[in-house]
């Protein structure tokens, strides 16, 4: 297995965006930092050949600018909501 962590861009704040690329023999993922965001997941077809398997941009400018939050492992939301409660099925 292999991993390599490399520059993505800047977001108009800014602030760096990392892609991290984890893949093996078989399969290659690429995450960026930029909301744990899964850009692309390239697995084998049939033939053998890789694909990408995942909706993602090319820049983190596209990012910014279509809010539809693909490949988000992490939502907008995620740990800024200190002290919320909700109720599943009548328990708290």
């Amino acid at each position: 297995m292999s991993i390599q962590i490399k520059d993505f861009g800047k977001t108009t704040a800014g602030q760096p965006v990392k892609v991290g690329i984890l893949a093996n023999d078989t399969i290659e993922v690429h995450i960026l930092s930029y909301g744990a965001t899964i850009q692309q997941l390239l697995v084998p077809d049939r033939k053998g050949s890789k694909v990408d398997v995942v909706l993602g941009y090319p820049t983190v400018q596209d990012y910014e600018l279509n809010t539809c939050f693909l490949g988000a492992v992490v939502g907008r939301y995620a740990n800024r909501i200190g002290g919320s409660k909700f109720t599943l099925y009548e328990e708290e």
